[in-house]
């Protein structure tokens, strides 16, 4: 493989009240519509294509990214036909990955407060039921940080900071959330 010891899943609340992995609370259709993750069944994101919208990257003579995306989709499939890739449950990525690799699961509260503390709950209790409490790491803004800390104690954290915000503060408050690590994505 490419060398990778882990990977970085996001997660959202689905209108089911489960965990899914899918980066943003939104999704974009073909045409470009958005719709609220929150507003679908575990069921109705299964026809969504996740790979639709994926473009691939520009790479220069010796295969570095450019920044530029090409003109290619080579993720796009055929939800008709059963044939993409689609938003899993964490069950579902917790029972392929859980005992395989380092897990990191990014959690937001950009569906809003109830949404996120039921999303909190709902990981949580998928993470014991597959014995992965204290193994896989959650990332979170610091309200969320100090609501899984409390709920949690030996739950690995790491805080994500604001983009803006000064690294001092971010350091000071990952001391104040009692977080293990400082997530800056680069």
């Amino acid at each position: 493989g490419a060398g990778g010891d882990g990977f970085v899943a996001g997660l959202q609340l689905s209108k089911s009240g489960s965990a899914v992995c899918c980066p943003t609370a939104d999704l974009r259709y073909r045409n470009g519509e958005s719709k609220a993750v929150l507003d679908f069944s575990d069921e109705a994101l299964r026809g969504f294509d996740a790979g639709a919208r994926f473009r691939s990257a520009v790479l220069d003579a010796e295969y570095q990214p450019t920044g530029g995306t090409g003109s290619d989709f080579p993720w796009k499939g055929n939800p008709e036909k059963k044939d993409h890739l689609y938003y899993p449950r964490l069950t579902e990525v917790l029972r392929m990955f859980g005992r395989r690799t380092q897990i990191l699961l990014l959690l937001r509260s950009d569906q809003g407060e109830a949404a996120a503390n039921t999303l909190i709950a709902q990981t949580q209790g998928d993470l014991h039921t597959f014995g992965l409490a204290n193994r896989v790491t959650l990332i979170a803004p610091t309200a969320l940080c100090s609501i899984i800390r409390k709920q949690s104690p030996g739950t690995p954290l790491a805080l994500a900071p604001p983009p803006d915000e000064k690294l001092d503060k971010s350091i000071a408050d990952c001391v104040s959330v009692r977080a293990d690590y400082l997530y800056l994505p680069i």
